[in-house]
């Protein structure tokens, strides 16, 4: 039910119009489409971005970056610990940022 709301949202979000430069979120995206999908994405919580005003939309996705928007899609990110969490993987150190969005997405 969670991933139709989802979609669904989404898919609303991208039927919306924006103007060029009209309360761009990130200035690093120049074009309307990818702007809009960002914007909608950043406001359901699913994604933050790289910093404030950048998404690094032609970075390579991590797979940290990809477990914090999965869990963070689900609905899932009240389960992301930031206190006393172990480590599943060897090479995912437990005080990483990602720690508890990898095992949350395991």
């Amino acid at each position: 039910m969670k991933r139709m709301i989802l979609s669904l949202a989404l898919a609303a979000a991208l039927c919306l119009p924006l103007a060029p430069g009209a309360g761009a979120a990130f200035t690093d995206i120049s074009d309307d489409v990818t702007q809009v999908a960002a914007a909608a994405l950043q406001g359901l919580g699913v994604v933050s971005g790289t910093s404030d005003t950048t998404f690094s939309p032609n970075e390579t996705l991590t797979r940290a970056q990809m477990c914090a928007m999965a869990v963070n899609a689900m609905g899932l990110a009240d389960q992301v610990s930031t206190g006393g969490r172990r480590t599943l993987f060897s090479d995912v150190p437990a005080s990483a940022w990602y720690n508890g969005y990898v095992n949350v997405a395991y």
